[in-house]
């Protein structure tokens, strides 16, 4: 079945949504949004964003969405590629033009451990979302500029990371052996959730979007080795909040639209 409409008109859209279910349905201006906006898949990264960046509770989004604002919009999506389009449609609808996720994945190659940051080129889709944002036969691929951006600042700052093809899936139970050995040795990275459908909907919205990655996780043919509560992890977690903190400062006051 073909899910991708390039004509169509959707019937529900993110600002009667958003307007419907906030404290700010009848204050407009209070839902408006800066042009740069972080979408992350944890409260615990939420507040930590919110923290370094000087971010106030967006009350006006309450009770719908978990919001803080600055020079910066910080939004919490829950986990998986329905949410996270649908977060990104709303804050979209209320002025951000350019998006970094911060999200987390499952390495599938020897040489890439967790703690690692992995920048995303390109993402496999195996994942339903994105159909409906583009059709089959394309790819999901983060915004050149934005990658172009993020990576110069990583390089500045020294920090060793990842590039390259990833793969999204919905099924989080259906990531088998086969799949593992099939992607890694066609070069894909690391497994998630996430980029593929973020990555499609930013090329049909019109929307820069590009996202950094925490390997969080080890897969290969033959096991599963989490890392969520290493020290080692933890560690890098911070780390990596702290970089994504002043990367999506650095979009906010440095990148044009």
């Amino acid at each position: 079945m073909d899910f991708y409409d390039p004509n169509g008109r959707p019937v529900v859209t993110p600002l009667q949504m958003v307007k419907s279910l906030t404290w700010g349905k009848l204050r407009e201006k209070a839902l408006a949004l800066p042009p740069t906006g972080v979408l992350l898949v944890t409260r615990h990264d939420l507040r930590s964003l919110a923290r370094r960046l000087g971010a106030k509770r967006a009350m006006a989004w309450r009770p719908y969405r978990e919001l803080y604002r600055g020079e910066v919009a910080l939004a919490l999506s829950p986990f998986g590629a329905p949410n996270v389009v649908a977060v990104a449609e709303e804050i979209s609808a209320f002025g951000v033009r350019k998006v970094l996720f911060f999200g987390y994945c499952g390495s599938i190659r020897e040489d890439l451990k967790a703690g690692e940051l992995l920048l995303p080129l390109v993402a496999v889709r195996e994942e339903g979302t994105s159909y409906h944002y583009l059709p089959p036969g394309q790819e999901a691929v983060a915004d050149e500029g934005m990658v172009e951006f993020i990576e110069k600042r990583l390089q500045e700052r020294g920090i060793p990371f990842r590039k390259g093809r990833i793969w999204s899936t919905d099924a989080i139970y259906r990531e088998t052996a086969g799949k593992v050995e099939r992607y890694s040795r066609e070069g894909v990275l690391a497994v998630e959730m996430e980029v593929a459908a973020l990555l499609s909907w930013g090329k049909t919205a019109g929307v820069r979007v590009a996202a950094l990655l925490l390997v969080s996780d080890e897969l290969s043919p033959s096991q599963w080795t989490p890392h969520f509560s290493s020290t080692s992890f933890l560690k890098a977690r911070e780390k990596a909040l702290g970089l994504v903190a002043e990367i999506a400062k650095d979009l906010a006051t440095s990148m044009g639209k």
